[in-house]
């Protein structure tokens, strides 16, 4: 079960979230059955809480890298390419 953005919190994902919770320790008191494959990903959840609230699962960190954002607003494209309004525009 591959589970992306898990850090966005609704009823859905937590309802989900317990459910998987529940079936995970289900999974572990019956040595018949396999162990249920889960991976939860997210960029800015606080994996110690996650871990611990599914029994103190593994965590794999993937080391990523952050992209510098420039913020324009139009006024300053406006500027930017020297736009001038048709003078018989309102």
């Amino acid at each position: 079960v591959v589970i992306d953005e898990v850090h966005e919190r609704t009823v859905q994902s937590d309802l989900l979230l317990a459910m998987v919770r529940d079936i995970v320790y289900k999974r572990k008191l019956h040595n018949d059955v396999q162990p249920l494959k889960l991976v939860l990903m997210s960029a800015t959840i606080d994996t110690t809480l996650l871990s611990e609230y599914l029994d103190n699962c593994p965590v794999l960190s993937v080391g990523g890298r952050t992209f510098e954002v420039e913020q324009n607003y139009l006024e300053d494209i406006y500027e930017m390419i020297d736009y001038q309004l048709a003078p018989d525009n309102p």
